[in-house]
């Protein structure tokens, strides 16, 4: 049979009790409240000395009582005027009293008895005891006023603060609930399980997770209690502190904002070097074309003579020296014969006049033939208009020409030929790389935009092209892999800091939506795990959230929060027009709202700066 919680009101005291029925409620409550009597009998009541003898309310009313004359009302105005003159000195001097006697009184029934419960029982009693309560109406406001001001800020060092902060109506209020004790069930002795509060479990696994991966970045990150939870609050509270108050409260959040600014651009920087980075940055562009120049000119000119060897060796074993059919070249410039007329194909009339010139004859030696070939290659060279398309439709055509033909040498030339056009020749990624410009001595790609050129350019399949080529010419390829990778990190920390802000040091406020963009552009067609790898892939996306959730505030109003709210009220009643004239009040509550305020600061920022979800 499940529980009910049921209310139970013995002597005074309610209980909530876990039973199966009311009557088991009732037994168990009138259990635990015999127990509590039975202790509290332990407590002798000489170890609290006389009380404060406490006036009998009068309830009065300074807007007056329609009942009454006005003269009445006038004398009785006075007459609360005068007593809040009187009683609320005394009610503050003597919570300082209490804040002092209370104490003691603790430590020596501790002392005694050894129980802290009791101890703290007896804290209370003298408290009660000694705090002087006013009598009249208005100075009771008055203090009530004062006290539920400070009932949230118990714990500041001062015995006015603590004591008066104890005897608020609120804190009262909260005293009295605290005496709803759940009962243990006595049937399995166990105590109710507390329940979960909040969102429950869900609402620590986002900053955990953030907390970890500020732990576990390449240059360990530091965010602020606001940046980890993503609390509305806690970020208004942290930005308008380190605002307003730049040199005193707020100066611990400014240090940890810029060393978090320079600590996260760092990462980058950091994820370079580790990646063998040695030559990055904007004003590096031409050192790093330079630097990836060199290993594809020298794994062309590599595959190039291997491919002249072979073919040396195919000619002088005398394997190209059989006869082949070329019917199917002189099909083909029959077939656009309209255009050599027009002068629109000038490789195909120079092919024509070739043909014409060796006799028109029905066969050629596999040697002649790629003679022939090499030299229409050369007019077809990439950028040469219709040439190039004509080339490309001719090149199978050579090939079927020579299929089978010749010895192992010459089968074995005309593979790694194959292969060294594919690296070469057939991909415009790299061929541009190692040409130049039509008609002139420019590089068809600069050395400044060779970066540019692999990484953005082209296609995922076109990089990792230029990839496996730098890889093949050795060492000086792989260093200049590197340099390339470096620089696509360095890209990315040069968009995170396209941010106009500065802090206060100077340090640029890394820019999220940009970092975000130029991450999704590279990971949108999978050249962030080429370019990096899969773990350091892993890393920038990371560094990509992080920036995210440190530097892209929550959206929202933010309503101040309690502790601004009470502190604001301790302004308004030293700042009230009749309550600052009454001796004392107004320099108590200034004096008590300013250390408070200050106080409040301090200790919430220090909790800010020192945050640590895995520890909550």
């Amino acid at each position: 049979m499940a529980n009910t919680t049921y209310e139970v009101d013995v002597g005074g005291v309610t209980y909530d009790v876990d039973a199966p029925d009311a009557k088991t409620a009732w037994s168990w409550a009138n259990q635990t409240h015999s127990k509590r009597l039975k202790t509290d009998s332990m407590f002798p009541s000489y170890l609290i000395p006389g009380d404060i003898a406490q006036p009998e309310p009068k309830k009065t009313s300074f807007m007056g009582d329609p009942s009454k004359s006005k003269f009445e009302n006038l004398r009785q105005a006075f007459t609360d005027i005068g007593s809040v003159a009187v009683e609320v000195p005394m009610s503050l001097l003597s919570s300082v009293a209490s804040g002092i006697i209370g104490p003691g009184s603790g430590l020596l029934n501790r002392a005694l008895f050894g129980d802290l419960n009791e101890s703290n029982k007896a804290v209370n009693t003298a408290i009660e005891r000694f705090t002087y309560q006013p009598r009249n109406e208005m100075a009771q406001d008055v203090v009530s006023g004062i006290g539920n001001a400070l009932a949230p800020l118990i714990g500041v060092p001062i015995p006015m603060l603590n004591t008066l902060g104890r005897v608020a109506p609120a804190a009262t209020r909260q005293a009295i609930a605290s005496t709803k004790q759940p009962v243990v069930n006595f049937l399995t002795r166990d105590t109710p399980a507390p329940s979960m509060v909040g969102m429950g479990a869900a609402s620590t696994e986002l900053p955990t997770q953030r907390q970890i991966m500020a732990q576990e970045a390449r240059i360990p990150l530091t965010p602020s209690k606001g940046q980890i939870t993503k609390n509305l609050e806690q970020q208004q509270f942290e930005h308008e502190t380190a605002k307003t108050y730049p040199e005193k409260e707020g100066k611990p959040l400014l240090l940890q904002q810029q060393k978090l600014n320079e600590d996260f651009l760092r990462n980058f920087d950091a994820s370079a070097e580790a990646m063998g980075g040695e030559i990055f940055g904007a004003t590096q562009l031409v050192p790093i074309g330079k630097v990836v120049d060199a290993p594809l000119v020298k794994r062309f000119k590599e595959a190039k003579a291997e491919v002249k060897r072979l073919y040396d060796a195919a000619d002088n074993a005398g394997e190209t020296q059989q006869q082949v059919d070329i019917a199917p070249l002189y099909k083909y410039v029959a077939d656009h014969d309209t255009q050599i007329l027009t002068n629109n194909a000038p490789m195909l009339a120079n092919l024509k006049l070739t043909l014409e010139k060796l006799g028109s004859p029905k066969t050629l030696s596999i040697f002649d033939l790629e003679q022939v070939r090499k030299q229409q290659s050369q007019l077809s060279a990439p950028g040469s208009g219709i040439n190039s398309v004509h080339m490309g439709e001719l090149k199978p055509l050579f090939e079927r020409i020579t299929e089978g033909k010749g010895g192992d040498l010459y089968k074995a030339a005309r593979a790694e030929n194959t292969k060294y056009a594919t690296e070469f020749k057939d991909h415009a990624v790299i061929s541009k790389l190692l040409r130049n410009k039509p008609g002139t001595q420019d590089r068809a790609v600069a050395f400044e935009d060779i970066y540019k050129h692999v990484v953005h350019t082209g296609s995922l399949d076109d990089m990792q092209l230029v990839k496996n080529t730098l890889l093949k010419a050795g060492k000086e390829g792989e260093f200049a892999w590197d340099q390339i990778r470096a620089q696509a990190v360095n890209e990315l920390k040069e968009r995170a800091m396209s941010n106009i802000s500065k802090d206060a040091a100077g340090n640029t406020i890394p820019n999220a939506k940009a970092l975000r963009t130029a991450v999704a552009q590279l990971d949108r067609d999978g050249k962030l795990d080429l370019l990096f790898g899969k773990q350091e892939a892993k890393r920038v996306r990371e560094l990509v959230q992080m920036a995210g959730d440190f530097y892209s505030p929550v959206p929202g109003t933010v309503s101040p929060g309690t502790a601004s709210v009470l502190i604001r009220s301790l302004d308004a009643i030293a700042k009230n027009a009749m309550i600052s004239r009454i001796p004392g009040v107004r320099s108590v509550a200034s004096g008590v709202s300013e250390m408070a305020s200050k106080k409040a600061r301090e200790k919430r920022v220090s909790e800010a700066v020192n945050y640590n979800a895995l520890n909550q």
